[in-house]
């Protein structure tokens, strides 16, 4: 009798445990949706073009001393750095709007912040010091403080000249293109046309 009733649980046991697993796999728990607004925020920052930069600064240094007539130059100091980087545009996704279409549920409208210089920088291991030259008092001191400011200077220049390379409307013009052809793929797989437009800045 005892052995009959624990049978008689265990069966019951396995019954429930076999409708339960029925009942999932014909009414499976759906995954809560992800607009795809929530995506592109997920996405973060688009990044839509690189800007390979190259140019060569020439830089001009000049050691001076004050006297009663004005400032008297003593020496200068000439330089000219080969300057290599890159920049990227990128579009920040967190900052986008979503709206719907008067076309109807496939058709959205996206409205996106313009492309901002995500990353702008000079490779201090790939640019040269092509050439230095002293004139007056400094050839005579030879290596100095003021040659190394006209190497900082021509790098910080540089440093500014990519950046406003970077910004020009060329630029991006090409990486609201580059933005707007991936968006689209993206949201062409899922049956919806993309229509973008870009926020003024």
């Amino acid at each position: 009798m005892f052995r009959t009733f624990t049978l008689s649980i265990f069966a019951c046991a396995l019954l429930l445990l076999a409708t339960s697993h029925a009942w999932r796999t014909i009414h499976p728990r759906e995954a809560p949706a992800v607009t795809p607004l929530v995506q592109l925020e997920e996405m973060g920052d688009l990044v839509s073009l690189r800007v390979r930069y190259a140019d060569v600064k020439p830089f001009v240094a000049s050691s001076t001393t004050h006297m009663l007539f004005g400032e008297v130059e003593l020496g200068r100091t000439e330089v000219l750095l080969m300057a290599k980087g890159e920049c990227t545009l990128a579009t920040n996704l967190r900052a986008a709007k979503l709206a719907q279409e008067e076309g109807g549920q496939a058709q959205l409208k996206l409205i996106l912040p313009a492309p901002r210089i995500l990353n702008a920088s000079i490779n201090h291991g790939l640019s040269r010091v092509w050439s230095g030259s002293t004139h007056r008092l400094d050839s005579f001191v030879g290596p100095n403080d003021n040659m190394r400011r006209a190497i900082d200077s021509a790098y910080a220049e540089a440093e500014a000249d990519i950046r406003r390379t970077c910004r020009s409307p060329a630029y991006l013009t090409e990486a609201k293109k580059n933005a707007e052809t991936v968006l689209r793929g993206l949201f062409a797989r899922s049956g919806q046309q993309l229509v973008v437009e870009w926020a003024a800045t």
